[in-house]
Order: C-alpha cells, then sequence, then structure tokens
C-alpha cells in the first residue's frame, strides 16, 4: 500500500518571544500599575502557528535571526522540537526579539516590539535554497503596516504553491482588500482582522477580489464574513466573556490551514467547512484555556 501524501507548509513572517500581560489599568504618566499575571509566548502568527500544524504534515518555518542571547537559544530549541523546522535569516540582531503585549481588565490591548521581518531580498535567496521542497502551502504574516506587501507576493509566486494564505492582520479601510487581491497571482486566502464596521450588505459593493481569492474577515467578537465565488457567508461566532484572546488569530489559522493541507487537491471545494471547523475548534480552545504557544 501506497504511504499518504504529507503535505509541506512554508510559514514565513517575524519570529521571537514575547509577554502577556494582563493589567487592571493602562499606567498614565509618572504612575505605574498593577500586573495581575503574564504568559511568556511564541511570537508572531507563524511561529504560533508552527506548534499547531506539525501532525501530519512537513513545516518549515522562515523568519529573522534569533541572535545568541538566552532567551534565543531557549526559543530555537523549544521550535526546533519536532525537527529541524526553523531556518532564519539576516544578521544577530541587536537585542533580543521580543514583543510586550499589555491588556487591561477592559479588554483593551496594546502591544510594544523590536521584531523586524527578514528582508526580502534575503528572504527570496533563502527561499530559493529550498525550493526543492515544493511547498503546497505558504503562509505569510506580512502585516498591512509593516512592510509593502506587492514585491513578496511577486516573488512567493514564483515557487508555485498550490494555496498562498496572507495573513493580512489589522484592517481599518475596504480598500486594502482590494489591492491585496490584485497584488496575489496565485491561488489563496486573504486573512484580515477588519476593525472598522461593516454591514454584510455592504461587502459586496466594496470589495471586488479576484475569483481565484477567498476574503476571511474576522471582526473581533462579531461573526465572520467569507467571500467566495461572488458569494458572502457568514460564519457565526460564539460571544466570549472574561477570557483572554490574545493569540486567537494564530489559533484559528492555524485550524484552517491543517484542515485544507489534508484535502490540498481539492481545497477549494472546501472552504467554507475549514472557516467553519476552525472557528468552532478556536472558541474551544479559549474556553479551555488550551493555549499550544505559551513557552
Amino acid at each position: 500500500m501506497a504511504n499518504a501524501y504529507i503535505p509541506m507548509i512554508w510559514l514565513i513572517g517575524p519570529i521571537g518571544w514575547g509577554i502577556d500581560l494582563l493589567v487592571e489599568h493602562y499606567p498614565t504618566e509618572n504612575q505605574g500599575c498593577f500586573c495581575k499575571g503574564f504568559q511568556k509566548m511564541f511570537i508572531w502568527d507563524c511561529a504560533m502557528i508552527s506548534r499547531m500544524i506539525m501532525d501530519g504534515n512537513r513545516v518549515r518555518l522562515f523568519g529573522n535571526n534569533l541572535g545568541n542571547s538566552i532567551e534565543a537559544r531557549d526559543l530555537r530549541k523549544r521550535l526546533n522540537s519536532d525537527g529541524h523546522i526553523l531556518v532564519e535569516i539576516g544578521s544577530d540582531p541587536p537585542s533580543p526579539p521580543m514583543d510586550l503585549i499589555i491588556q487591561s481588565n477592559n479588554g483593551s490591548r496594546t502591544w510594544i516590539s523590536n521584531i523586524i521581518p527578514p528582508k526580502l531580498e534575503e528572504l527570496v535567496l533563502t527561499l530559493k535554497k529550498y525550493k526543492a521542497e515544493s511547498p503546497d502551502i505558504i503562509y505569510t504574516d506580512h502585516w498591512l503596516d509593516t512592510c509593502d506587501i506587492k514585491p513578496y507576493f511577486a516573488e512567493f509566486g514564483v515557487f508555485s504553491p498550490k494555496l498562498l494564505y496572507c495573513n493580512a492582520g489589522d484592517c481599518n479601510e475596504l480598500g486594502a482588500v482590494n489591492r491585496l487581491s490584485e497584488y496575489l497571482n496565485v491561488p489563496g486566502i486573504i486573512q484580515v482582522s477588519l476593525k472598522i464596521q461593516v454591514e454584510m450588505q455592504d461587502l459586496a459593493k466594496q470589495i471586488k477580489p479576484r475569483r481565484q481569492h477567498a476574503i476571511v474577515l474576522t471582526r473581533d467578537s462579531k461573526n465572520i464574513f467569507i467571500m467566495w465565488n461572488d458569494t458572502i457567508h457568514e460564519v457565526q461566532v460564539e460571544p466570549l466573556y472574561d477570557i483572554r484572546t490574545t493569540g486567537a488569530g494564530a489559533i484559528f489559522s492555524a485550524r484552517i490551514i491543517d484542515y485544507l493541507a489534508k484535502r490540498i487537491s481539492d481545497w477549494q471545494s472546501y472552504i467554507l467547512q475549514a472557516v467553519s471547523y476552525s472557528t468552532a475548534h478556536t472558541m474551544l480552545a479559549l474556553k479551555k484555556n488550551i493555549r499550544p504557544y505559551y513557552l
């Protein structure tokens, strides 16, 4: 009996480690605040996702150089715990790459970061060394406010993935979604965290993606919109109360990627099922406080 095919998944983006702080209120000038608790964790989504899709997939994680600090060595060891999957790009950073995430009781959140993504030229040269792996899926963390996405998409298309999954992060204007779809020249999914109020009936007027692209619009605690095949679908999101949601987006993306990887030859037929499955899984993980990305 022939062995089952194991998909190859590339994850690309900034990586580091972070501290997730929970405070009663944000500090004001010349005043501190009381920290109710903290967690140390993998940062960003590509690193988190790598911990959640190892079972049944081949995974390669491309990110910035972590340096030689104690924290970097620990993070490198943990990321490679299931095999040598991490490829670091660029020179040593001047300080350990990390994020500080601050959450208050009222659900507000902010973050401070010194993590710099790999430079495009260095990234492309490194990816070409691994071209023989023929990735089925390329996932990329390229948030709209961190870099010019257009040249990245042009380079990723050279590797002819069956699916390019772009996590574009927070978005405050719908026109950005159209630009992403215009730049993306291979079949793919564009995931956007929509930070503005928009009604379902208005989406079709303002977002015109290419037919080969599915647009997944998450909206914090509101229902998820999926634009696919000229139709807008809605997936219900269960309200959560008094639950920290840091990392929820990574769980959501990981479950979609894993679901479609197992159906990679015909992934376009399973987009709606993948998002529904991922939404239910994410809600359950948050309620049970299952966080694979905590250190």
